[in-house]
């Protein structure tokens, strides 16, 4: 008996765990250097090992040519947060400022935080990943960060709309990419 009511509360305990994660898109998962928002789910998500993403010149106030951004290479991760269904929405600049502390607090350096009309368009680089939102790549107010943690160094995008109830997370973790391919003698 002892037996059953023990294993009874472990499937019982299993499954409450699995179901605070419940409503996130299959097969994705938070990135490991940041938590989520309260009373948001995972809508989806995309990864790659090697790519290029291009940042924006924390100097500049206008972004028009490919000169005013810095192509950052390394893995990828995007993941886009969708509010949970009958859950109060955070606002855009509450998601914002919630990154932005998180990464000043741990070291790293917030290097922009725009309105959608200061930044007029993601370049196509950082919007190939983002495209699996509600918001598709029109998000209301961005931030572009960086942050050093060990041997790593992490350049960040957060996009927030207050008309979808959601944001994205994309993060570049700066590395050289693996040679593969060599010159058969």
């Amino acid at each position: 008996m002892k037996r059953i009511i023990a294993m009874a509360s472990l499937v019982a305990l299993l499954w409450c765990g699995a179901s605070v994660q419940a409503g996130d898109a299959e097969n994705c998962k938070d990135h490991p250097l940041f938590s989520r928002m309260p009373n948001y789910e995972i809508y989806g998500c995309a990864a790659t090992e090697f790519d290029a993403v291009a940042f924006p010149k924390p100097e500049l106030k206008e972004w028009a040519t490919p000169q005013d951004y810095s192509d950052i290479e390394g893995k990828v991760v995007a993941i886009s947060y969708q509010l949970k269904q009958g859950a109060t929405p955070a606002s855009v600049l509450q998601i914002i400022r919630n990154y932005q502390n998180a990464i000043k607090n741990d070291g790293g350096v917030i290097l922009g935080d725009y309105h959608g009309q200061l930044y007029p368009a993601l370049p196509e680089t950082a919007s190939k990943y983002l495209g699996e939102s509600p918001s598709g790549v029109n998000y209301e107010r961005y931030t572009v960060m960086t942050l050093k943690k060990g041997d790593s160094e992490y350049w960040i995008y957060v996009c927030a709309n207050e008309g979808d109830h959601d944001y994205m997370l994309l993060t570049v973790e700066k590395q050289e990419m693996k040679q593969e391919i060599n010159v058969k003698k």
